[in-house]
């Protein structure tokens, strides 16, 4: 894969240009998706330059009072966050880990370096479905499959640290902060379950004893007396949300794989089941994607069976909290996912009574935005069990609005209840990238590439005003602009690179200005030769000059912004800034036309001597451009005009149009 490194922003950092919308009027809009990219992007920022500043030459052996849990979240969150494992930091932060993790016994430690360990495969496992992509051919179809060779510098600590998380679990079947002494506490167990579920992921084998007792665990030590009945109900995922997130729109009858096998010349249909049927005794044939509300696995707490309160406690159930409870169902969504198939009748209704009650005393004890654990804890219960609103909670709308309105101007998140500034930012990445859906990528059947480039998930076909997504039609999906320009930034995969080439061609002409800024930043930000060149490449056809700094095109743009802005809402009264405007542009052949269809807009008269006096222009463009603005002032056609011609036929023909002109003007 490419070694693309995150380049710091420049100190001077201009916020994000707002988009222009055609509706009668152009508005300024910040809409949901790049409020909260734009959040992500700062506080990647911010964590990598609090880590940088605080690295030392001893980074090896002193993490400058970081302990091995903490690098590990960090980690974790900045490669979720789409970071490349190129990036140095990363490489000095698994170096640590690799030297440090597996010599402690620390449950949250090894929990969050399997996390990262296991984001590090994803990220290399969506590189190579990328490179088995082309532009001109839909996305296959195909079943997901752990390629142990993706990601082979991972999967000996991977393996270890698996290893060592089931071996510290208590005979109670919880897990303390670290192995013997018999405690347990939820918290520490609701991190080593999920981390547990990678195994699931990854192949690595794990007795089923393990999920059969986190169910025991969990039943046991739930509240058991009945709270007050809940009236709400869950909002499940819908149907398309649930294929967007997993496969990008399409209902495929298989998974993703990610190691595709070609049949062999003269294989028959016959042969290649045949086929498939040796192959899985080395590898398990995936399954259909299904919902969570499969017939065994139903999506409780949307039925009509009644729904109580009864939550978990730290640790006795009389302690109950909104943690601890969000703990208890993570744990039990996962290992009831686990075992699917394999709960007897009896017990698989204890489990889903847990969950539907665990539900109920979230929906009644709304609080979730009380602490960035807590915030975590729930998007764990939300995305396991594809739940979209809890009662009328829209729950990521709640949670990304209140952590878009908690970030610092640093870019950070403030220091929180279980560490400093660092730590809360690396936990509140973690919430607005949706991480759990990650981790839990293959159990519920997730698309790779959902980490790393956003598509298919809506079109603007119902509201033409939303341009960030654009339809590609050789890809017959659509894809989101800035996710995808905000991944190049990070990390510029040569197929990313392709698709951005093919947003760019099918853009609407009129407004590819807005484009300039994030493929501005996304020049500056990223040191992969070839990607900086091609986005150099897009910029000079769409602004018509190649400019050195990244002030130039956003002050190109903000120029482009005004004139579209005027043009619109034809502001008369703007007529002179226009006249100025025009003027003054010699450079760029693109804002200079635009510059025109906005005189045009204003029905400006002003102009016309200016259209005029570039039919002599030395540019054959602004010379046809000049000319029809020209015409589309009147009704007559005036003397035909090719600006093609030679000299002197040109200048015959300017002749004309000017003798022409002023006989229109004798004719008011």
């Amino acid at each position: 894969m490419p070694r693309v490194e995150h380049r710091a922003r420049p100190a001077h950092r201009i916020a994000r240009s707002f988009v222009l919308f055609l509706a009668g009027i152009c508005a300024t809009a910040a809409r949901a998706d790049d409020r909260t990219n734009d959040a992500i992007d700062r506080g990647v920022d911010f964590l990598l330059s609090e880590i940088e500043k605080a690295q030392v030459p001893t980074w090896k052996d002193d993490p400058v009072n970081r302990g091995p849990g903490e690098v590990a979240l960090e980690t974790y969150a900045l490669v979720v966050a789409g970071v490349s494992v190129s990036h140095p930091t990363i490489r000095k932060n698994f170096t640590y880990l690799e030297q440090k993790i597996l010599g402690t016994n620390y449950t949250y430690a090894i929990a969050c370096y399997i996390f990262a360990l296991d984001a590090a495969i994803a990220q290399e496992e969506a590189d190579l479905l990328l490179s088995n992509m082309d532009v001109g051919q839909q996305q296959p179809q195909r079943k997901f499959r752990d390629n142990p060779a993706v990601g082979r510098e991972y999967r000996t600590q991977l393996t270890a640290a698996i290893t060592r998380m089931a071996s510290i679990r208590q005979a109670t079947g919880g897990w303390n902060y670290g192995p013997g002494g018999g405690r347990f506490d939820n918290s520490n167990t609701q991190f080593a379950v999920l981390s547990l579920g990678v195994a699931l992921k990854r192949n690595i084998p794990l007795d089923n004893a393990v999920w059969e007792k986190t169910l025991e665990h969990f039943l046991k030590y739930q509240m058991q007396q009945k709270g007050d009945e809940v009236h709400e109900r869950l909002t499940p995922m819908s149907d398309s949300d649930v294929a967007n997130r997993r496969l990008r729109g399409k209902t495929p009858k298989e998974r993703f794989e990610v190691e595709v096998k070609k049949p062999e010349k003269g294989d028959t249909p016959s042969d290649k089941k045949d086929a498939d049927k040796k192959d899985a005794g080395a590898t398990a044939v995936a399954k259909k994607a299904s919902r969570v509300g499969s017939p065994d696995l139903p999506i409780v707490g949307t039925e009509d069976t009644p729904v109580y309160r009864r939550g978990w406690g730290y640790i006795e159930a009389k302690d109950v909290s909104w943690n601890m409870t969000c703990a208890g169902l993570s744990s039990l969504l996962l290992a009831r996912e686990a075992l699917k198939g394999r709960i007897p009748p009896a017990q698989l209704e204890s489990v889903n009574a847990a969950v539907r009650d665990g539900y109920g005393w979230l929906m009644v004890n709304w609080s979730p935005t009380s602490g960035y654990y807590g915030m975590y804890s729930l998007e764990k219960v939300a995305d396991i069990g594809e739940v979209q609103k809890f009662g009328g909670h829209d729950w990521y709308a709640e949670l990304s609005n209140h952590l878009i309105g908690a970030q610092t101007s640093s870019g950070g998140w403030p220091a929180g209840e279980h560490g400093d500034g660092r730590v809360s930012t690396a936990f509140a990445l973690l919430i607005l990238n949706r991480a759990t859906q990650l981790v839990m990528m293959p159990l519920m059947s997730q698309n790779p590439l959902s980490k790393i480039m956003v598509s298919g998930k809506r079109s603007n076909i119902n509201d033409p005003t939303d341009r960030t997504w654009v339809y590609v039609p050789e890809l017959d999906t659509t894809i989101h602009y800035p996710t995808l320009l905000r991944t190049i930034r990070m990390r510029a995969h040569p197929k990313l690179m392709k698709f951005l080439g093919s947003i760019i061609e099918h853009y609407p002409d009129e407004w590819k200005g807005e484009l300039i800024p994030e493929m501005a930043r996304a020049r500056d930000e990223i040191l992969q030769k070839d990607a900086r060149k091609a986005i150099e490449g897009y910029l000079a056809d769409i602004t018509g000059y190649k400019y050195t700094n990244w002030e130039d095109y956003l002050k190109w743009h903000a120029r482009w912004e005004k004139v579209t802005l005027i043009g619109v809402q034809q502001k008369v009264d703007r007529i002179p800034d226009l006249l100025k405007y025009y003027e003054h542009t010699q450079k760029s052949i693109p804002l200079k036309k635009t510059i025109m269809w906005a005189l045009l807009q204003c029905k400006a008269r002003e102009a016309i001597p200016l259209f005029l006096a570039d039919l002599d222009n030395a540019d054959a463009r602004i010379r046809i451009a000049a000319y029809n603005s020209f015409k589309a002032y009147f009704v007559a056609f005036p003397p035909a005009f090719d600006p093609n011609a030679s000299d002197g036929v040109r200048a015959q023909q300017v002749s004309a149009i000017k003798a022409w002109y002023e006989e229109q003007q004798k004719k008011k």
